[in-house]
This record gives structure tokens, sequence and C-alpha cells, in this order.
């Protein structure tokens, strides 16, 4: 039996459950059809199946205030999704630095009679990150979340990895072309470490590991890139683990 049995469940239909916890928001809006699309992920499995993942799922709201009618039955992608869109087709990072790809369609959680709904809909690779990870200083990396911005035919990334000493935030960059199987990380760069108290500077850095943060720790993450209306950049993240959200301009970017 699956700790979560008895826990209460969405259930949203082609033999899916949802349980334990949703998390990760990501609101997109959907101006062709006048709504918003939410993003999050839970603890979900199929019915066929006895072992349960974290999943990101989509829903959507006429009013950006009530989602839970229009629950997509689809698992997307892995959890943590970072989505980003390029050339009329989404793409995202999940948890590990897992890439992920929509259906060559414009709308994100398009089916056809044939699909395993007991699956991700969007395809997934896992050499995204290979190429920069060989010349970190990183010993165990593994992205946790992420964030992505497309600026012409670069990506921006900005990411942490669960696996640092201590666990702080990064930046990379990709060049994109019609193929995205040929898309890759370069060098990784790091952004900035805790500093100040709030953040835990003050704290003794520890291996980061994956999970809730319980306690105050040394670590930033959880990047998000926020243009403002005035054309400028922030980059939002999470301090001292979990216990804060901090804001930064970003500089001469993109």
């Amino acid at each position: 039996m699956n700790k979560f049995d008895n826990s209460p469940k969405i259930l949203p239909g082609n033999g899916i459950e949802i349980y334990s916890h949703i998390a990760s928001p990501v609101v997109l809006v959907d101006h062709a059809n006048q709504r918003f699309a939410l993003l999050f992920h839970g603890v979900s499995r199929h019915t066929s199946d006895k072992k349960s993942s974290q999943r990101t799922f989509i829903s959507y709201s006429n009013d950006g205030l009530n989602f839970q009618d229009q629950i997509s039955p689809i698992m997307l992608a892995g959890s943590y999704l970072s989505p980003f869109r390029y050339k009329n087709r989404w793409y995202g990072f999940s948890n590990g630095g897992l890439f992920h790809q929509a259906p060559a369609s414009t709308v994100l959680d398009t089916t056809d009679e044939s699909f395993d709904y007991s699956t991700m809909l969007w395809s997934t690779r896992e050499d995204f990150f290979t190429k920069a990870v060989l010349t970190t200083q990183i010993p165990d990396f593994r992205v946790r979340h992420s964030s992505a911005y497309v600026h012409g035919d670069s990506l921006h990334i900005f990411f942490s990895s669960s696996r640092d000493t201590p666990e702080r935030i990064y930046y990379t960059r990709a060049s994109l072309t019609d193929k995205s199987e040929n898309w890759s990380s370069e060098n990784f760069r790091l952004v900035f470490t805790a500093n100040e108290k709030w953040e835990g500077g003050d704290v003794e850095p520890v291996l980061s590991v994956g999970g809730a943060a319980k306690t105050k720790l040394n670590e930033v993450r959880d990047p998000f890139v926020f243009k403002d209306t005035d054309g400028e950049f922030y980059l939002l993240y999470c301090a001292g683990g979990e216990q804060a959200i901090g804001i930064a301009q970003i500089l001469n970017f993109p």
C-alpha cells in the first residue's frame, strides 16, 4: 500500500490520481481563449501503476481564481516544470534538469486517441546540461528549480543544484535552432550565494539535499526571472532554504 492511499485525492479522469500535495504553480495567460492556464505538480499515479511519481498537470480558469473544475486529465511532464515558448512550441525543464518538449502544437495538452494516459505527454531528454556539467565544480550535480527566458534565438537559464555545498544560483545559456535535439547548455556561471542573515549567510554551509527545508539554511534556490513593465529584469528567489523570498535586479540582461 502506498503511504498516501488514504489521503484526499483529485481525480481528473483517464485513471489518474493526484494526492499528498500540489506545488510549484506557474500561471500562463491564454490570450487566444481569454483564460488563465495553471501548471502545477502533485504526487500522482495511474490506476494501472502501483508506483507514484511527482508529475506536472495543467488546469484552466476563466477568472484566474477557480482552477478546480478544469484540470486536464493528462500528466504533462516531470515536477517543478519551468516552461518556455520558442517559435510557437512549448518546452520546459523539470526536477533533475530534464528537458521536456510538448507535442507539435501551440496547445500544451493536446492528445489523440492512441495516447497512453499512464505516461507523460511531453517528451523527455536527460542530456541538456551534460556538457556544462563537465566544467562545473559541483561534485554531484542535480538541477532543482530553474527559470528560463527566451530572447531571440538564445535561451537564458537560472538554476540551483540540490547537491551543491552550499546551494546557490547559477546561470547558463543555450543557442536555439529548429532542431531542439541539438540544444545544450554552455558553461555554468555562478550568480550569487547566500550573504545576508535573512538569506542564511550566518549559517554554516552544508550539503544541499532534495525536499523541503525544515530549518534555516545557507541556501538560495528556486530562481524566477521577472520582467517588469518598464523593461527591467529581476530575479526572485528563495533564501535561507525556504525561509524568505528575495528579489534582485539583473543588470545588462539579456
